[in-house]
Parts: structure tokens; sequence; C-alpha cells
């Protein structure tokens, strides 16, 4: 079968059109994580920090590879920036904590492989930008909070926020987990960066169990169309508290029946 030197070029052109609209994945990302504990005089101690990196979306059949060269921690005063390789898990994602030392201002280069074949790369620049922090607001609340009973309703007023000026997409989450093996009895996501109430439903909290509120604002830097071929690219900054209460266990009616009784035996002895 013979072919014309047009259709061959034309059959070229086409290929070469398909390869360079080819994407590679749907998103990638960067999740850069401040976290706070909130104590009793409204104090937050900020110290811990994380950075999430993730490909999304990528056909395991294309790559087997993905990694992410990425700034060191600063421990001390910033210097230069010294990189070493994240290798991504077979999710294609990878997470790391440190204490003490906040991730540099940088590049973040993204690859994808596979043995050594159709490499392909992307590189998102982290600005280090952070929005407000989140509290238990005013101080009142934080007092109830830590004097419930088990299965009251609660009721907690969340502060709006004010994201940095350069993000595009923000969102206040929210999770509560009880420490004492129980499951996590509350999670949700509240859009944009409006305040809300968060609603602990009558029923929900169990006595003498350690509970952890943690509420998140997150703002991000939303890119389409960008590298890997046209995928997704989000810069996440999030800023974390945590606040911890313990609830109280409802006293049993033989036991306040009983002290009751011992308060009318003290009164009985006052009058003699």
């Amino acid at each position: 079968m013979k072919f014309s030197r047009t259709a061959i070029a034309t059959a070229f052109v086409a290929c070469l059109a398909a390869s360079a609209s080819a994407q590679f994945a749907t998103s990638y990302e960067i999740t850069r994580t401040a976290f706070g504990v909130q104590d009793a005089a409204n104090h937050i101690n900020t110290n811990d920090y994380s950075v999430g990196l993730a490909i999304h979306g990528v056909n395991p059949s294309d790559f087997n590879y993905g990694a992410v060269d990425a700034p060191d921690p600063d421990f001390s005063s910033p210097g230069d920036i010294v990189y070493h390789t994240r290798v991504l898990d077979a999710d294609f994602k990878f997470e790391e904590h440190t204490l003490g030392g906040n991730y540099l201002n940088g590049n973040y280069y993204f690859h994808l492989g596979n043995n050594g074949a159709n490499e392909q790369d992307a590189v998102l620049l982290d600005t280090r930008e952070f929005s407000a922090l989140p509290t238990i607001s005013p101080l009142s609340q934080y007092d109830d909070l830590q004097n419930l009973f088990a299965g009251q309703a609660f009721s907690l007023s969340v502060p709006s926020f004010t994201p940095n000026a350069a993000t595009n997409a923000f969102h206040t989450s929210y999770t509560l987990d009880d420490l004492d093996g129980g499951i996590t009895p509350l999670s949700g996501l509240n859009p944009g960066n409006n305040g809300f109430n968060l609603d602990i439903p009558s029923n929900t909290l169990v006595g003498d169990h350690t509970y952890a509120l943690h509420l998140t604002y997150a703002s991000a830097i939303k890119t389409e169309n960008d590298g890997f071929g046209g995928a997704t690219s989000y810069l996440n900054y999030n800023r974390e508290v945590t606040t911890y209460f313990y609830v109280q266990a409802v006293p049993e009616p033989a036991a306040m029946a009983g002290l009751g009784l011992g308060t009318l035996v003290v009164l009985r002895r006052r009058k003699k």
C-alpha cells in the first residue's frame, strides 16, 4: 500500500498536535499548613508545619514514578534554598511534617516518568502566604466549650477571615474528633470566607471523653490550564487551630439523690 507525501505530512502534523494537547494529569498541588493550639488564655502557639504534595488523575499505565524537588524547611535564618527530592507514593502523593521550621519560598519542581521514558515536568512557585488564624472567639465561647455535659447541644460562632490578596479560592473546614476511641462525630466545609455557626447537635458528645476540634482557614491560588498538558494547579495555604475539651458525664439520678440527702443532713446539723 502506497501513501502520498501529503497524507504522510498530514498524519505527522496530526500526531504532533495530539501529543502537544495530551493531558498527563488532571491537577497537581502544594498544600502547606501551619498548626496551632488554642488554650484557656486564648494563646495560640504555632510551631508545627506540614507540606503536602500531590499529582492527581495520573494514568498508572503511562507513568510509574512521581517526585517533587522541594525546598527544605527553614530552621534558622533564611539563606540559600536547599532542595531535596520527595518521592511520591503509589497514589502520587507525599506529606511531611516538621516542628519549628517553616517551608521556604521557592519553586517546586514536579516530575512524572516511566522507567526513564516519557518524562513530564511542571513547576509551581510557592509564594509562602498564609491567611488569618482561626480562633474560638469570643473567649466566653471557649469557656462554654470546656464545660459541656454528655449529650448537650452547643453552637459555636466561627469568625470570618480575610484571605491573602493573591488567592482566588477559600473555605473554612472543621473536624470534631473523639480521642477516646469513638468515631469522628462531625466534619464539614463552609465555602467562602464568611463566618458561620458550627452546631454540635444533642446526643453527639459522650461523657468522660476528650475531643479535639480542628478549625482550618484555607486559601488557594487556583490556575486553570497550567502544567502537565493543561492540568489545574493549586497552591493551598492553610492555618489550622485545634482546641481540646473534656465532656463531663451526666450524674446518675441515684448520685444526685444522695447529694441532695447529704445537703439536707448538713442543713439539719447547722440548725441544731
